[in-house]
């Protein structure tokens, strides 16, 4: 997945630039990613930048709902993607993030049911 971050970065600015296809002359699962962006996750959400602040240290950090973590460019920490949904329920969530980028989010998700018992348990 962390290949594809760069094009679906560019497809979701040029989405709002008007673009309507995937370029012809790219492989087939850059053309999937594509039009899952161009014609929306039958699931939904969409793919979204949130803006974050960094627990330590103040500062803004960016990060994409198909991220599971970023890192804070002033200070290092790093932030857990805290808005995980459609991993846990949609049918096409593995063929839409690819295996590696789908196990890490469940995951992820998991950590976050752990931690969010634990605080209601105890």
């Amino acid at each position: 997945m962390a290949e594809l971050l760069p094009i679906v970065r560019e497809v979701g600015e040029a989405k709002h630039r008007g673009m309507k296809a995937a370029p012809a002359e790219l492989p087939e699962k850059e053309q999937e990613v594509i039009h899952m962006i161009l014609e929306g996750c039958q699931g939904k959400p969409q793919i979204r930048i949130m803006d974050k602040l960094c627990p330590r240290c103040g500062h803004e950090i960016e990060i994409f709902s198909v991220d599971t973590e970023a890192v804070c460019e002033n200070c290092g920490f790093t932030i857990y993607n805290d808005s995980l949904t459609c991993v846990q329920w949609c049918k096409y969530a593995r063929k839409c993030f690819g295996d590696a980028a789908y196990e890490a989010l469940m995951k992820a998700a998991e950590r976050r049911k752990a931690r969010a018992d634990a605080c209601t348990s105890g």
